[in-house]
């Protein structure tokens, strides 16, 4: 699934707690479907 506007993703590291707010989502077909990779380096988990 694509990254769609107002999600937020948070970086699962005790140490880190990195967290961004997607404010414009990838078009139709034009990628952005895997999970934000955190400046640490750990894949960051969508915040439900």
């Amino acid at each position: 699934m694509a990254l769609r506007t107002g999600e937020l993703y948070r970086c699962p590291s005790d140490g880190c707690g990195c967290e961004i707010q997607v404010t414009r989502g990838a078009k139709p077909g034009g990628g952005g479907d895997k999970s934000p990779t955190c400046c640490c380096g750990m894949e960051m988990k969508k915040v439900d």
